[in-house]
């Protein structure tokens, strides 16, 4: 069993070449590495990219046809062969087992019920390739995060999740998956965390309409995860494989359209995805909904700045016109998405 990498980019080349002198420096390499350019100019962010990197690894480009972290992951995937393909995001740093130990995830999967492995995030980079231009640890939110999850487990809990756990529930979990500590069940994971067997990826794809409002995505890994599960398969994450999510500074996107698309694309995955008789639907979304425009709120009012303030503004006229998506059917679900954001996403 081999695996190749797809990585979509844009506009980040000194990020990226960090991230493939990562992936050249794994124990057990990939076969192949396809990068996935959706830059403004592909030959500033890909020249030289592949210099001085393992020449037994197959290393290619594919240059996108529009801006769309989904469209770009399912033209990558489109140029695999092998059995599993990684899917970090340009900013991810692989320590140097990590693709070996999540690799024994699907070795150890002999009822083929692992769709995904993921890795664990690592609180600061590889020693090896630590420089001045990687955060030497994990930012202020970063640490905060396992406290916020556990209230929000607790409190909040986030209907992908809780979907999940439905899931879990109804069908159990492998024996040897029980009995090995080295890995978990989990109910998602993270782009920057994300491998999946090629086959299972192609049948389902990214969602690309999940791009269609500000040009790249949110939640399409989410919303991948939950469909994989709702088809019968399992996800796991390798306690053994540490990865570093160096968050590339700088935003993708006016704050008032962030906003306004990570409410949008939420409330579309969970209408898309989860049933609407599921506890997840009924109670869960709308609980951690407002709980999330709490945060956002709660961020401009401390922060008082402009961006911080549009991305409230953005989030809350997208749950105050939530019915725009809940209440349509399943197949105009799409096309509402698209309208809404034609209409909302500010140019």
């Amino acid at each position: 069993m081999r695996y190749d990498v797809v990585i979509a980019t844009r506009n980040r080349p000194n990020t990226l070449r960090r991230c493939l002198a990562h992936l050249a420096n794994q124990s057990e390499k990939p076969v192949r590495v396809v990068i996935v350019d959706a830059s403004d100019d592909d030959a500033t962010t890909h020249g030289g990219v592949f210099d001085g990197l393992d020449r037994k690894i197959e290393w290619g480009i594919v240059e996108a046809d529009c801006q769309n972290a989904a469209r770009q992951r399912n033209l990558g995937l489109a140029s695999t062969e092998s059995d599993v393909v990684f899917l970090p995001d340009d900013d991810s740093m692989l320590y140097q087992d990590a693709a070996k130990n999540m690799m024994e995830g699907y070795r150890s999967d002999v009822d083929g019920r692992i769709a995904g492995v993921g890795g664990c995030a690592a609180s600061g980079p590889p020693q090896e390739f630590l420089d001045r231009a990687i955060r030497s640890r994990a930012s202020l939110k970063d640490r905060l995060e396992p406290a916020r999850n556990l209230y929000e487990s607790r409190f909040s809990p986030k209907p992908f999740e809780t979907y999940a756990q439905e899931l879990w529930a109804a069908r159990g979990l492998p024996d040897w998956l029980c009995a090995n500590a080295d890995f978990t069940p989990v109910e998602a994971i993270g782009g920057y965390l994300l491998s999946l067997r090629r086959e299972s990826a192609l049948e389902h794809q990214f969602d690309e309409t999940l791009g269609a409002g500000i040009g790249y995505s949110i939640h399409e890994d989410m919303d991948l995860c939950l469909r994989l599960q709702a088809d019968g398969y399992l996800l796991i994450a390798a306690m053994r494989a540490p990865i570093f999510h160096d968050r590339f500074p700088g935003r993708r996107a006016a704050g008032y359209n962030y906003g306004f698309c990570w409410i949008a694309n939420y409330l579309y995955v969970c209408c898309k995805s989860i049933p609407k008789e599921s506890p997840s639907y009924r109670i869960d979304l709308p609980r951690f909904m407002r709980h999330k425009l709490r945060i956002y709120r709660l961020g401009a009012l401390l922060s008082r700045s402009i961006y911080d303030r549009d991305v409230a503004a953005g989030a809350l006229d997208a749950w105050a016109q939530r019915s725009e998506l809940m209440d349509c059917s399943s197949d105009q679900l799409s096309d509402t998405y698209r309208r809404w954001c034609t209409t909302m996403i500010r140019s």
